[in-house]
């Protein structure tokens, strides 16, 4: 009886997915070319996992770098963990973070994580075109973390965050704030949404304020298989880009591996796990990106 029961409950959870995921299909397509925004490289932030499963983790979040998505997600951590992450993409422009969390227990969760984006040689040319050499972009995020269970199924959480951008001789920093919270509608079901960028940051490199947007996200997960598989979806919305989507699925096909299948609007995205020990996992992820 109990195993129809969650059956039913799963299946009811899957079509919510699909029906986020349709409600949202119709406006993703609005935030093409909008890789100029205030602060889009952190907005648009995919990890290794979480590429595979295309962007879709406010719902899931249950690892240090979760915070980015879902700052909540740290209370569902039992010990301390540590990750760092590179991602090679174009024009030589690469991302690192690293990622450290301590789980609490009577006393809430903290966590602080550092990102980092940084670019290849951009010429530099005068208003008559004339080359002046190169000068490069730079970006960071410091992220400090707080997660409490307000209930056994209901977890608050908040980012307090530093942004630093540097742009040739130019640099500024801003300071900002993110709120995230998780429900476990029941074992296999979990509810999540994030509020980023409350207030800020602002970064102000030379006369004119940037402000980053407002970051709205919600989703569901749904775990599978006496939780070897995960379906997840996730639909966000910001200030002045519109909507996205993202939707994934994740299936341990063996203890020590995991595969990953999913679409970031219309991109296809995939990756894998490999546990090297109990204590040590390898992740790859590979997603495709329409640069316009």
């Amino acid at each position: 009886m109990t195993g129809s029961i969650l059956h039913r409950i799963s299946f009811v959870a899957l079509a919510c997915v699909l029906v986020i995921g349709a409600a949202a299909a119709g406006d993703a397509r609005a935030q093409d070319q909008n890789g100029g925004l205030p602060g889009e490289w952190l907005s648009l932030y995919l990890g290794a996992r979480t590429s595979g499963i295309g962007g879709a983790f406010v719902a899931v979040a249950d690892e240090p770098l979760g915070a980015i998505w879902n700052p909540a997600g740290l209370s569902q951590l039992s010990q301390n963990e540590v990750s760092f992450e590179t991602s090679f993409l174009y024009e030589d422009t690469k991302l690192n973070s690293l990622s450290f969390a301590l789980p609490g227990h009577r006393l809430p969760s903290f966590g602080l994580t550092i990102l980092s984006l940084g670019s290849g040689e951009f010429e530099k040319t005068n208003e008559l075109n004339e080359s002046l050499g190169t000068f490069n972009d730079g970006e960071m995020a410091f992220l400090l973390t707080t997660s409490k269970n307000i209930t056994r199924n209901f977890y608050l959480g908040a980012n307090f965050k530093v942004v630093r951008q540097a742009v040739d001789e130019f640099n500024a920093a801003g300071f900002g704030v993110d709120l995230g919270l998780l429900y476990q509608v029941h074992p296999a079901i979990r509810l999540g949404a994030s509020f980023l960028n409350i207030g800020g940051p602002t970064i102000n490199l030379r006369a004119t304020d940037e402000v980053y947007p407002l970051d709205l996200r919600g989703g569901v997960a749904v775990n599978f298989l006496s939780g070897k598989a995960l379906l997840t979806s996730e639909v966000g919305y910001r200030a002045d880009a519109g909507a996205t989507l993202g939707i994934g699925t994740e299936f341990w096909v063996h203890r020590t591996m995991g595969l990953r299948f999913g679409f970031a609007d219309e991109a296809a995205a995939g990756g894998f796990s490999f546990h090297v020990t109990p204590g040590l996992r390898f992740d790859y992820g590979a997603a495709d990106e329409q640069l316009g």
